[in-house]
């Protein structure tokens, strides 16, 4: 459910994109910016709990505990956009520690 609407959603933000790149049509361009967190909520659902699940299948049972914590410790890097200045997007490059 949470991939097609990651799909369903990016399809929009394309099409919005477009219309702005080509057209100029401020709609467009502000229906592109209200697509990326709807995009980046769909793709949380998804994603995110499978990061921590998939740490913890991969590892033996005997170091499961250790290898999460270790895991949680080093951060959840993520990038974020920041903003649109002269045609190039600014990205920030965050890192959260627990």
């Amino acid at each position: 459910m949470s991939n097609a609407g990651m799909v369903i959603v990016f399809v929009f933000w394309t099409l919005t994109t477009a219309l702005w790149t080509t057209q100029e049509n401020r709609p467009a361009a502000n229906a592109s910016i209200a697509f990326m967190p709807i995009y980046f909520l769909a793709y949380s659902i998804a994603y995110t709990p499978m990061l921590v699940s998939y740490t913890v299948e991969i590892l033996p049972y005997c170091i499961r505990a250790r290898g999460f914590a270790m895991m949680v410790s080093e951060g959840f890097p993520f990038v974020i956009g920041v903003g649109l200045t002269d045609e190039v997007f600014v990205f920030c490059c965050c890192c959260c520690r627990t």
